[in-house]
């Protein structure tokens, strides 16, 4: 009798193991913005220096492999977290500050020594990409503001929290940013 209590509990506990070690499959995504103006229609999302932008000449993200890449791979886990597709062990996740000092800045963050170093008013959770591809944050949408000529005609991306032009940007447009499946994902660590 003391046996098969010892042997139940070791097969319960296996099997408890083995369900908590289920492999949870993640879907890697790129995007394109839709919808802007000639300039930044079907431009690449991509993230550099911490934020998100489009149309950058060089998002210096060190990949995989020693490939190139010129736009950001994400994924968002159930929780409704984006985040970028990296190798490594410090993770970068995206987050939007929506507050009146954050205007709907939207950027990512690596987890180093210490965590992740959020600003105060960040959220990470929101994320979704809808049946046909739309990627938003809390339903909403995303403003491209234009950078100055010597950035090289970039754009940086901002989350629509109804200011016009955020961060005393001028000239900011309203952009669809379509998510699509990539099926062949490189991973890279993008500049913070």
């Amino acid at each position: 009798m003391h046996f098969s209590t010892i042997f139940t509990t070791i097969v319960a506990a296996g099997m408890a193991s083995a369900a908590s070690d289920k492999i949870v499959e993640v879907t890697e995504y790129n995007a394109v913005a839709l919808h802007g103006n000639k300039e930044t229609n079907n431009a690449a999302l991509q993230a550099s220096n911490g934020r998100f932008a489009l149309k950058l000449k060089n998002q210096h993200a060190a990949c995989n492999r020693g490939v190139t890449e010129n736009e950001v791979t994400f994924n968002i886990n159930k929780d409704g977290e984006l985040s970028l597709y990296t190798w490594g062990n410090n993770p970068q996740v995206a987050y939007v500050d929506r507050s009146g000092m954050g205007q709907g800045i939207l950027a990512y963050a690596t987890y180093g020594d210490k965590g992740f170093n959020y600003p105060k008013n960040a959220e990470t959770k929101g994320w979704k990409v809808a049946k046909n591809g739309d990627l938003t944050f809390g339903g909403k949408g995303f403003l491209a503001c234009p950078n100055s000529k010597k950035a090289g005609g970039s754009y940086t991306l901002w989350a629509d929290v109804g200011i016009k032009n955020p961060g005393g940007n001028k000239n900011c447009q309203a952009i669809t940013v379509r998510a699509t499946k990539d099926k062949n994902p490189v991973s890279c660590v993008y500049s913070a």
